[in-house]
């Protein structure tokens, strides 16, 4: 529904807009208050192509909480289908009446057709012809409008009868019949909107009038004219009128109004000149033009996703893969994340800005698959199906770590440092000291992975000077304990030109737990001894949530600009109440226990073993974020 919000408030301002100048034009011309109705429901027709390539514009706007994202991971199995009884979504809703509407439209040009089809030519006149299926004079047709007269026009006298044509051929000349198809769609387009349908009543009621006055302008006497309509009247309904179809001539409740106005000497009649429609078309370009590139604080219209699926040469899911997404937009603040597949070969990354990224994948064993530059466009991101290929892999430089329960750090081989100066050769940095990182002991217990991107700066001495963590979506520990082991390494000095230079080069920790590494993806679904609940696998199925609270930010990390995920472990019971919940992962200043007392508040709908409800262990993510607002 939020994707909904920008084009009511665009679509709103646009109208009232109209609104505010037909009332200033209140005194002028029926014809130029009728210019004014078409240039609008043109531009409601053309607002959303123009929102589509019109460069964007976002106004200044003070900072203010973002929504909180709630993720939920599931470390194993397929997923799960959507639990019934969603509600369905208002674009759908919206599309639907749409439809309907534009359905109801195309009916009635075929019944137009139709009634033409049954027509006959009348007073010699191919463009005047004779129906016996309306009952007030009417045009049909867009490209090539014909005038319909009614049964009874046989018996009208030649005064009305050239009274009626008049009106009907005013009508032609000024293009009602287009204009006024091109406004019911752009209603069909816009039903919701209770405004579309006032204009479009305006629109109609301008164009009679511009009519009317046209008729008086050729001589014809306002009493006559009124006399001539008023008998019409008295031989039809309301009801007849609506369903014949066309452009009508007389509606009934709008004759009252048109009588006064045509006996009313007083009223502007004078057509709208050729320098006032410059004028109104200038004025609406000039409101659609920052109107289309406008964009609410706030609205993420440039964020988009990135999605995936890695599999093997045999098609089959590559879990404990690592993806690589890297920003090559040239932006100064450099963006780089990495991702694991999960069991099912699936990655996913959200809320980054779309643009141009590189996307490499490793898995050892298998040979690396780089993407050097794809693009990523908004709102719909990027869906990828990677396929690796048995053809070796990319070396790595091995870090030990402490304790049994994990494998070494990887710690991908340094690449060619920067040159500062073009010219002469560039010896190749090479590793003489290095000091292997410590896997953090809460990591491990918690079963924490994850691998930090660094940027090293090496001094002339061959000396660490400085490093800077790139990626943020990994744990902060990891990372503390990444940069701690970093700082100590030394290089031989890299030489330029036979001169020893600065250097800034990349170092990725890799930390990974060796019973991870080696299942691989094959969950068991086999009882955890600590607590009796499941493990999701193949014969368990995963709990989905049917009931949801969002945690609110704690005044601390507002106040402190705290930023990050909170990353919980708990155990759905068989009734599908969430227990034994703890934070594995911590951001502190109030977050986590803003985390816990929300994630306490869900409703699941139990996982499955064998046909019956069960406890199953599960993980939870939610994510705090504070908009930040654009740069001025």
């Amino acid at each position: 529904m939020m994707e909904l919000v920008p084009w009511v408030a665009k679509s709103t301002l646009l109208l009232a807009l109209a609104f505010l100048a037909v009332a200033v034009l209140r005194k002028g011309s029926a014809d130029l208050r009728h210019l004014v109705w078409r240039a609008v429901f043109a531009a409601l027709l053309l607002l959303p192509l123009s929102v589509r390539f019109a460069p964007e514009w976002t106004p200044a706007a003070a900072q203010v909480d973002a929504p909180v994202r709630t993720v939920i991971t599931v470390f194993a199995g397929a997923p799960e289908p959507a639990p019934a009884g969603r509600r369905l979504p208002i674009e759908w809703i919206w599309a639907a009446g749409a439809a309907v509407l534009l359905l109801r439209e195309a009916v009635r040009w075929a019944r137009g057709r139709w009634v033409v089809s049954k027509s006959a030519e009348f007073g010699g006149d191919p463009r005047v012809r004779l129906s016996e299926h309306i009952a007030v004079p009417a045009v049909y047709g867009i490209w090539r409008p014909v005038i319909l007269l009614p049964a009874a026009a046989r018996e009208w006298s030649e005064e009305r009868l050239r009274v009626v044509l008049a009106h009907e051929r005013m009508h032609i000349l000024r293009g009602d019949p287009a204009w006024f198809t091109a406004a019911r769609v752009a209603a069909a387009l816009w039903w919701p909107h209770p405004l579309v349908w006032f204009g479009l009543v305006r629109l109609i009621r301008e164009a009679e009038q511009a009519c009317d006055d046209g008729v008086l302008a050729e001589g014809t006497p306002a009493d006559e004219y009124a006399t001539h309509l008023v008998a019409m009247v008295r031989t039809i309904s309301a009801n007849e009128v609506r369903y014949q179809g066309g452009l009508p001539m007389i509606r009934v409740s709008e004759l009252e109004r048109r009588l006064r106005a045509m006996l009313n000497p007083g009223v502007n009649r004078r057509p709208a000149a050729r320098g006032t429609l410059v004028a109104v078309l200038l004025a609406v370009a000039f409101v659609m033009a920052p109107l289309s590139s406008l964009r609410a604080p706030g609205q993420s219209a440039g964020e988009a996703s990135i999605r995936g699926v890695v599999e093997d040469a045999e098609g089959r899911p590559v879990a404990r893969a690592r993806v690589v997404v890297s920003d090559i937009r040239g932006t100064p603040q450099r963006y780089r994340e990495v991702l694991m597949t999960d069991e099912t070969g699936v990655f996913r990354i959200d809320r980054i800005q779309e643009g141009a990224y590189a996307i490499a994948v490793f898995k050892e064993g298998l040979a690396t698959v780089n993407f050097d530059r794809i693009r990523v466009s908004a709102p719909d991101g990027l869906r990828m199906k990677v396929q690796m290929h048995p053809e070796g892999y990319e070396p790595s430089v091995i870090a030990s770590a402490e304790g049994k329960a994990e494998v070494p750090a990887k710690l991908t081989a340094p690449p060619m440092p920067k040159r500062l100066n073009v010219g002469g050769g560039v010896q190749r940095m090479r590793l003489v000291t290095k000091v292997d990182p410590v896997y953090p002991a809460e990591c491990k217990t918690a079963g924490i992975e994850g691998t930090v991107i660094l940027d090293v700066v090496i001094g002339k001495n061959g000396a660490v000077q400085s490093v800077e963590r790139v990626n943020k979506l990994v744990d902060d520990r990891l990372a503390a304990a990444a940069i701690e082991a970093v700082k100590q390494w030394k290089y031989q000095p890299t030489l330029l030109n036979g001169e020893p230079v600065e250097v800034k080069t990349g170092v990725d920790v890799n930390f990974t737990l060796a019973e991870k590494e080696a299942a691989a993806g094959t969950w068991t679904g086999s009882r955890s001894q600590a607590n009796g609940a499941f493990r999701i696998g193949p014969d368990v199925s995963a709990p989905q949530p049917i009931f949801k609270v969002e945690p609110e930010h704690s005044e601390e990390a507002r106040a402190a600009g705290l930023e990050g995920t909170v990353l919980m472990s708990l155990v759905i019971d068989a009734e599908g109440a969430p227990t034994q919940i703890r934070v594995v992962r911590s951001l502190g200043m109030g977050l986590d226990e803003k985390a816990m007392e929300a994630l306490a508040k869900w409703k699941f709908r139990p996982g499955m073993k064998d046909g019956r409800p069960v406890a199953v262990i599960a993980n939870v993510e939610m994510n705090f974020r504070l908009l930040k607002p654009p740069p001025q």
